[in-house]
């Protein structure tokens, strides 16, 4: 877990560290018990940012987005190409030939 928070910072320099604490806590919890919801929930925070909401010096508060992802730079994001990597679902084996992993770490 010290990896995603690493790239949280890396990523979102901008934001206080209690924003990128709060999209950290919303990246980990589930809202739902059924998978498929959960898992569009994280597509769209990948995708699209986790809306966070942060106290300015003046007081105010004010909103952003904190990203899992380094779109503008994707030189600081690691991916790992992977030969033959096996899942398992519902009994049946599927083994694509390559898949790109995206690893949320630096």
């Amino acid at each position: 877990m010290k990896d995603l928070r690493k790239q949280f910072i890396l990523s979102n320099s901008q934001l206080s560290k209690e924003a990128i604490e709060e999209a950290f806590k919303k990246v980990l919890r589930t809202d739902s018990p059924d998978l498929v919801i959960n898992n569009r929930n994280f597509h769209k925070m990948l995708t699209d940012g986790v809306d966070v909401e942060y106290r300015r010096k003046d007081g105010s508060i004010a909103g952003d987005k904190c990203w899992l992802f380094d779109f503008n730079n994707p030189e600081n994001n690691e991916f790992i190409a992977v030969n033959q990597y096996t899942v398992v679902e519902n009994e049946i084996n599927r083994r694509p030939d390559i898949v790109i992993l995206l690893m949320v770490c630096q």
